[in-house]
C-alpha cells in the first residue's frame, strides 16, 4: 500500500472528526446504510481490468473495521425480514455488498469478512463465472490501453493515444459513449475498439461456480446481478424478464439456499420496467447505485448504496454513514450547480460520486 501523503492524512482527520460530530447529534430515526465493493485486489494485480473500481486489501480490511467499530454490521435476512414487517434493525446498521463478482474478493475480501464475523452479499451476473468472458468496461480499459496508437478511431471519433493521460482519456469518453448507446450498440462500439487494439480473448475474472459455493457454505449471501449485465432500461420486455427471472433460476440451480430474492441493477441503470420485472421474479430488495443512506421508509425496490472507489479511505466511508452528511453533501452540490447554471432545476436529484 502507498505512503499515504500529509494531505491525505490531514483530510482523513478532518473526516474523523466530522464523522465524530455527525454521530453525536444525529437523528433517532432508524437507517441502513448499504456499502458497496466491486474489486478488492493489489495495484499490480490484473492490469488488465478497469483500476478504478478496486479497493487495496489494506484499505479495505482498514475500513471493515472501521465498521464493527463506528457501526453494526447487519445481514441480508436482517433488511428483508425487515421489508416483510419485522423488528427494527439497530442504530447505525450497515450491510456489505459485492457487484459482479469478482474473483479477487474471495481471495482478498471475503477472509477479512468472515474471520470478524461481518455478513455480506454478492450479486452475481450469472453468464460469467466459469466462461472466458470480460466485463465490457474491463475490455474497453484493456484495448485502450493496449492500443499500439498513436491515435485510436471508433464510433466516429479519434483520440490521441500519446501518453497515460491521452489513453485515460480516450477510454473514460469511450465508457460515456457505451453507456448511452442501446445495449447491443454499445457492446458493438466495445468490439470495434477491442478488434482495433489487435486483443486476443479476454481472461476470466470472476469467480468460479465452485469458489462461489465455498462461500456460501461459509456464510456469503447470494443475490442477483442479472445474466449478462445488461443496462436493464436500454433492452426489451422479453430480455428484461429473462435476465431477471433467468438470473435467479440459474443462481438456486448452482447455490440453492445461499440465494436471497435480492436484485442489484447493473450499472444502476433501471427504469419503471425494470422495477416491475423485478417484482414480478420474486425481488423483495433491489439496490440502486444512487449514492445514500437508506431511510426509515424505503422503497424497498430502489435502495441507494455507498459505492466505495479506489480514493476512499476509512474515514471517508465513515462519515457517509450518516443520512445528515448526504442531504449537505446533496445541497452544496446544488448550490454549485446553480451558480454554474442560473438556469438549473433546483429539484434535481444530484447523485454524489465519492470514491
Amino acid at each position: 500500500m502507498a505512503e499515504r501523503t500529509s494531505r491525505e492524512r490531514a483530510r482523513d482527520q478532518v473526516l474523523t472528526t466530522l464523522a465524530w460530530a455527525v454521530e453525536r447529534r444525529a437523528g433517532r430515526a432508524p437507517t441502513v446504510a448499504v456499502v458497496t465493493y466491486h474489486r478488492v485486489a493489489p495495484d499490480d494485480e490484473r492490469t488488465d481490468l478497469l483500476p478504478g473500481l478496486a479497493v487495496t486489501p489494506e484499505a479495505f480490511e482498514q475500513q471493515v473495521q472501521m465498521l464493527c467499530a463506528h457501526a453494526n454490521p447487519v445481514s441480508i435476512d436482517d433488511l428483508l425480514a425487515v421489508s416483510a414487517g419485522g423488528p427494527a434493525l439497530p442504530a447505525r446498521a450497515v450491510h456489505v455488498t459485492f457487484d459482479d463478482a469478482y474473483a479477487c474478493v474471495e481471495q482478498h475480501a471475503w477472509p477479512v469478512l468472515r474471520d470478524l464475523g461481518v455478513p455480506a452479499t454478492m450479486f452475481v451476473p450469472t453468464r460469467y463465472p466459469d466462461q472466458h468472458r470480460a466485463f465490457w468496461w474491463d475490455r474497453l480499459h484493456q484495448a485502450v490501453t493496449q492500443h499500439p496508437g498513436p491515435a485510436l478511431s471508433a464510433g466516429g471519433r479519434t483520440w490521441p493515444l500519446a501518453s497515460d493521460l491521452d489513453r485515460a482519456r480516450a477510454r473514460d469518453e469511450l465508457k460515456v459513449m457505451v453507456g448511452d448507446r442501446p445495449h447491443r450498440e454499445g457492446l458493438a462500439l466495445v468490439d470495434e475498439v477491442w478488434e482495433r487494439a489487435g486483443c486476443t480473448a479476454p481472461v476470466s475474472a470472476t469467480s468460479s461456480w465452485q469458489g462461489l459455493r465455498r462461500m456460501a457454505s461459509e456464510g456469503l449471501a447470494i443475490g442477483s446481478h442479472t445474466r449478462h449485465h445488461p443496462f436493464l432500461d436500454q433492452i426489451d420486455q422479453e430480455s428484461l424478464d429473462r435476465e431477471i427471472a433467468g438470473s435467479l433460476e440459474d443462481l438456486r440451480q448452482q447455490l440453492g439456499s445461499a440465494v436471497r430474492p435480492v436484485l442489484a441493477y447493473p450499472g444502476g441503470h433501471l427504469d419503471d420496467r425494470s422495477v416491475a420485472s423485478a417484482a414480478r421474479a420474486g425481488i423483495r430488495v433491489a439496490f440502486t447505485t444512487s449514492r445514500g443512506v437508506v431511510s426509515p421508509e424505503p422503497d424497498w425496490l430502489r435502495l441507494p448504496r455507498i459505492n466505495v472507489g479506489r480514493r476512499a479511505s476509512a474515514p471517508l466511508v465513515r462519515v457517509q454513514l450518516r443520512p445528515e452528511t448526504h442531504r449537505v453533501h446533496n445541497l452544496v452540490r446544488m448550490a454549485q450547480a446553480s451558480k454554474s447554471r442560473p438556469d438549473v432545476n433546483r429539484s434535481t436529484p444530484w447523485r454524489a460520486q465519492w470514491n
